[in-house]
């Protein structure tokens, strides 16, 4: 087992152990567990542009989504807020990914 797969093992346990406490962020007219790194709101401009950080930071695990991955520019929401995918990055192996969003002034 890599530790990859150890990590992505964990974070299954972790929702299991929350349960509906899970949190959870919609995409694809879907409910997907997560686990949230961070969101901040209003970035203000810094020289040269925006700093290279996003308003939210979630890591899920690749299995719940069945080979169907979310992709940057698609819309998101998670606790109430509208977000716009900026990346999708797999950890090796594929287990989980890393998803970074900015918040979006559309609707989903």
């Amino acid at each position: 087992m890599s530790a990859y797969s150890e990590h992505s093992a964990d974070l299954d346990s972790v929702y299991a152990e929350l349960g509906a406490d899970a949190p959870v962020f919609t995409w694809n007219s879907g409910t997907w567990k997560c686990l949230p790194a961070g969101a901040k709101f209003k970035r203000l401009n810094d020289v040269g542009g925006y700093t290279l950080s996003s308003d939210l930071e979630l890591t899920a695990t690749t299995d719940q989504f069945g080979g169907t991955l979310p992709d940057s520019e698609e819309g998101i929401s998670y606790n109430g807020k509208a977000y716009t995918i900026v990346s999708v990055t797999p950890a090796p192996g594929g287990h989980q990914m890393r998803i970074m969003a900015d918040l979006s002034s559309q609707g989903l």
